[in-house]
């Protein structure tokens, strides 16, 4: 038999366990991390853990077009997915019966604790991979939910010995591997879990691979997270200023997302700094933000977080996979460019360059025009495109923060108010990006005046 596997994600080593209480042997195919395309592939992990990649190289999307590890071929057949995988060996090789037993209810109950095991483990990825694969900061909401299974888990356990029956089974064998993966955030180490952490030991022992492999599977995940961060680390520059509301909008995602490998660079744009020849060699339009990553270099916000939020996979809901929710999000976006930021420089750019608080006629009669606009956006959702946080919150954030700065009263626009607050509230570094820039602007203004 041929197994496709890694020795990191938990389903596979669960495969491996099996298969040594069944006394089983593989013609293993694992994928070598050391290998610079597969290490690119691997941060892609899902909660499925497809490789996609890594198994259109092996040429198995012939075999398993799933594309999922592990993957075994027994002689004319071919199971993907790690429970498949795992029932189809038990049924196979179980001779005593005692993994897989045929009474209904403990089949119902190894069952119950297979399809719990799924949705655990995708909790898990869900809200571990971000954090420890890409670094980015933790997300409160799904680190609830995945202490609501644990907790769910807890109950479940509650005056028994094991998940299924009176004795181990396969509901122990998959349950076990996932929960060894939350020894990477250290979940289990709260008091809060204490059935749990005791059957885990008592199960962990009845499998006698199991710490061998742990063990093979932690020294893998140090090998590959070292690389990862010397990957991950390599410094982006961002040259930016304060005043400018899409610099603004960009540092608060960046705040979100939990990237400290930026180098900031804050350019006086009244000294003339984006003007110096090797700023112009890199952004020959010589405005702010623009960023380098690398190879990589680009200005216009909008385009920049675009970037970000592929390049480190942000998830569900903040850049929408669904095309039409994307649609939207990008929608607001470019009206956020092409109609709210030039309302708003149109309207108090005379005051800002003369100090005079009056506003042309026709100017502010327009603003007041594109902001009903955008409190009718807000009035169908929480949020300016529906009802959960997207890129283009930071983008209209960024700019609506001119009004502030500018004390543009904005109690008319009723829904616009609601969304502020809720953006200082929901939104990491919104307060102090504004605190920063509210400080600076006076500054602004006086070295504007002696240019003038």
């Amino acid at each position: 038999m041929d197994l496709y596997y890694h020795i990191i994600p938990p389903p596979s080593r669960a495969v491996l366990v099996l298969a040594d209480l069944l006394n089983l042997e593989f013609n293993l195919t694992s994928i070598d991390t050391r290998d610079e395309q597969e290490l690119a592939v691997l941060t892609k992990v899902t909660s499925s853990c497809v490789i996609q990649r890594l198994l259109r190289s092996l040429s198995t999307t012939q075999v398993n077009p799933l594309q999922s590890l592990p993957t075994l071929i027994d002689g004319d057949i071919v199971v993907g997915e790690p429970h498949a995988v795992l029932l189809h060996l038990t049924i196979r090789f179980d001779s005593g019966g005692t993994l897989y037993p045929a009474e209904l209810r403990v089949r119902s109950s190894i069952h119950q604790c297979l399809f719990f095991d799924t949705n655990l483990y995708k909790c898990f990825v869900a809200y571990a991979m971000p954090v420890v694969i890409k670094r980015l900061a933790p997300d409160q909401e799904l680190f609830e939910k995945l202490l609501a299974c644990l907790a769910g888990l807890e109950g479940y356990l509650e005056g028994r010995e094991y998940a299924a029956c009176d004795h181990f089974t396969l509901a122990d064998l998959c349950l076990a591997h996932t929960i060894s993966a939350l020894d990477v955030i250290k979940v289990l180490l709260d008091p809060k879990y204490p059935n749990v952490a005791r059957w885990f030991e008592k199960v962990r022992g009845e499998m006698p691979k199991f710490d061998e492999l742990q063990g093979r599977a932690e020294e893998a995940l140090r090998a590959f997270l070292a690389r990862q961060i010397q990957y991950t680390e390599r410094k982006m520059d961002i040259y930016y200023n304060i005043i400018s509301p899409p610099s603004r909008a960009l540092a608060l995602l960046m705040s979100n997302l939990g990237l400290l490998s930026v180098s900031w660079k804050s350019l006086d744009l009244l000294a003339g700094e984006q003007l110096a020849p090797e700023f112009v060699a890199i952004n020959p339009q010589h405005c702010v933000p623009t960023l380098v990553d690398g190879d990589v270099v680009l200005w216009e916000s909008n385009a920049i977080m675009v970037y970000l939020a592929e390049k480190y996979q942000i998830p569900e809901p903040g850049y929408p996979r669904d095309p039409v929710r994307r649609a939207l999000m990008l929608q607001r976006m470019f009206f956020d460019v092409g109609t709210l930021h030039k309302a708003i420089t149109e309207c108090y750019s005379h005051q800002v360059v003369t100090g005079k608080q009056e506003k042309g006629e026709t100017a502010a009669k327009k603003l007041d025009e594109v902001l009903k606009l955008l409190d009718g956006f807000l009035a169908k959702g929480k949020y300016v495109a529906g009802d959960t946080l997207t890129l283009a919150d930071f983008s209209i954030a960024g700019t609506m923060s001119i009004l502030t700065l500018v004390e543009h009263d904005l109690s008319s626009y009723e829904q616009i108010s609601r969304w502020q607050n809720l953006c200082s509230e929901k939104m990491s570094g919104y307060g102090g990006l504004m605190d920063e820039a509210k400080a600076e602007w006076p500054k602004f203004l006086e070295n504007l005046k002696k240019k003038l």
